[in-house]
């Protein structure tokens, strides 16, 4: 007899050779997103590329086309971005600016005077 799995309501299961796991048809439900994560921007995503030690990992790019002084970048990373290169429009980096760590989710950039281009935080 299968087991009573509350969280598998609807799914059939159907049992298999002694020894061997159970067999679930059907689809679980998404899990619910995080409570504390602000809304995806329309229009950026975020990229796995490989990180430092080789593996993939999360890159938020960020799109600033208008000058502002200062940017909110809400990258929905799920954690204290490690590192932040920001150029221009050009391909030229940008330095001296301000960096703010709201949450695991957003991050302050702050320019002055005010700046136009990419932000890519990983």
């Amino acid at each position: 007899m299968a087991p009573e799995l509350p969280f598998l309501a609807g799914a059939e299961i159907i049992p298999t050779l002694p020894g061997l796991p159970l067999f679930i048809a059907g689809e679980l439900p998404p899990p619910p997103p995080p409570a504390s994560a602000p809304a995806p921007v329309e229009g950026v995503a975020v990229i796995p590329l490989p990180g430092r030690d080789g593996a993939a990992g999360p890159v938020f790019i960020h799109q600033q086309a208008q000058a502002a002084a200062v940017w909110i970048v809400n990258h929905n990373l799920g954690l204290r971005p490690v590192h932040i290169a920001v150029q221009d429009p050009t391909g030229q980096g940008l330095e001296g600016y301000g960096v703010e760590h709201v949450s695991n989710f957003q991050t302050r950039l702050s320019f002055s005077p005010p700046a136009v281009g990419e932000a890519r935080i990983t």
